[in-house]
């Protein structure tokens, strides 16, 4: 039998879903940049896409595409597991107004 997961639980693991993606976009994906991305090139191609030609970022990117696309999940997959927060931090704002309302009406008995 499944049991149903509590309000706290489903913050809880959320909390941590997004601990490990900050973690992920703020440390893991500079250091894909560093480790990966930069000793291959990466920034001379970026360097020469800021100046308008596109050719030689696209001649790296085709050179280099299993790196890039890596670089590419990184941050999707860290975006994604970010997405809901906004959406959980209103659903803690609203319980923490219901939990004052009711202390309120307590209070008044």
């Amino acid at each position: 039998m499944k049991r149903k997961r509590t309000f706290l639980t489903k913050l809880r693991i959320n909390g941590a879903y997004y601990l490990i993606g900050a973690l992920l976009l703020l440390a893991g994906v500079p250091l894909y940049q560093l480790l990966v991305l930069l000793p291959q090139g990466y920034a001379d191609a970026l360097a020469s896409a800021g100046k308008g030609s596109f050719s030689s970022y696209v001649l790296w990117i085709g050179h280099h595409l299993s790196q890039f696309l890596g670089y590419r999940a990184l941050l999707v997959i860290s975006f994604a597991v970010l997405l809901s927060l906004p959406f959980t931090l209103f659903r803690i704002i609203v319980a923490q107004d219901r939990k004052k309302r009711a202390w309120k009406k307590r209070l008044k008995r």
